[in-house]
């Protein structure tokens, strides 16, 4: 017989997918938020600012939840250790915990 394990729901959601939409919609917010109040900026564009700011927040509240949920199934001792392990997660929830 085949041992077949399960599929990690985690590993279709968190590492990759919700991550990289966040910083996308964080990256075109940015882009569109004008350097100066009478600036160029297209007025087309400056309307979906906010909405884009709100679906990246949304994206980042649902990629830490499935990264505490999915990953780390709420322990807060295991969530700890990969703070301090990795650097890019200690970037996360810090700049998580701003918003």
């Amino acid at each position: 017989m085949h041992n077949i394990s399960p599929p990690i729901p985690s590993e279709f959601i968190t590492p990759r997918p919700l991550g990289d939409w966040t910083l996308v919609l964080v990256l075109f917010t940015l882009a569109i938020t004008p350097p100066a109040p009478k600036s160029c900026a297209s007025p087309i564009l400056i309307r979906f600012r906010r909405m884009l700011g709100l679906f990246a927040f949304f994206y980042a509240c649902l990629h830490f939840t499935t990264y505490i949920w999915l990953d780390k199934f709420f322990d807060l001792a295991e969530m700890w250790k990969d703070v301090a392990k990795r650097r890019y997660i200690t970037v996360g929830f810090t700049a998580f915990s701003c918003c």
